[in-house]
């Protein structure tokens, strides 16, 4: 059963059981080639690829500097088809510097579609998912809106993950242990 809100017949879609439903398959992002506008004070610590090595800890995460309209990319081998892009933000402090984050999908630098979050993405564990539904892009590139100076600032935060785009009931490309809606055939059902 799905998570229901508290208005009745209504999907809870920020319930975590959702989201970790919502998102299943191989993480396309991990380990590809990771950009970003700049690098704090040049910090080996702080490089782009820390945003999508897997690791989620607290201690280990991508970092700009400050400046009007820092980004992050990841550019995949050839093209893919989105369905979700989750984004973790920073646990041990500085999440409000990803407020009102964008994240896009691109085709050859090209803005194919772009999602805006209003407000501070979740610090939790499961990140914020940001659904794209099968938009097809050779990159995924993170922003934070043009801010002018002197309010400028970084973009940093722990982890992006993205996943391919399945349509509904369709196989997944790798074994999943997500629970599935579709009920198994019973063995009456198959055909002889």
């Amino acid at each position: 059963t799905l998570p229901v809100s508290k208005h009745v017949g209504r999907v809870d879609m920020n319930a975590p059981s959702f989201r970790r439903k919502l998102v299943t398959g191989t993480n396309l992002a991990r380990g590809k080639t990771a950009t970003q506008s700049s690098t704090y004070y040049t910090d080996v610590a702080l490089v782009a690829s820390k945003g999508n090595d897997g690791n989620k800890n607290s201690d280990n995460y991508a970092h700009t500097q400050w400046e009007p309209q820092p980004w992050w990319k990841v550019t995949f081998d050839g093209p893919v088809s989105v369905g979700t892009v989750v984004f973790y933000n920073r646990k041990d402090c500085c999440s409000e510097r990803s407020r009102d984050l964008i994240v896009q999908v691109l085709m050859s630098g090209n803005v194919v579609e772009s999602k805006q979050f209003n407000g501070i993405p979740t610090s939790g564990p499961d990140g914020e998912p940001f659904y794209f539904n099968g938009v097809v892009g050779n990159e995924v590139k993170i922003t934070l809106p043009r801010k002018p100076a002197p309010d400028t600032g970084p973009l940093n935060f722990r982890e992006v993950e993205v996943y391919e785009y399945f349509p509904t009931n369709a196989p997944t490309a790798s074994p999943s242990d997500a629970p599935s809606d579709v009920p198994s055939l019973s063995p009456s059902d198959v055909p002889s």
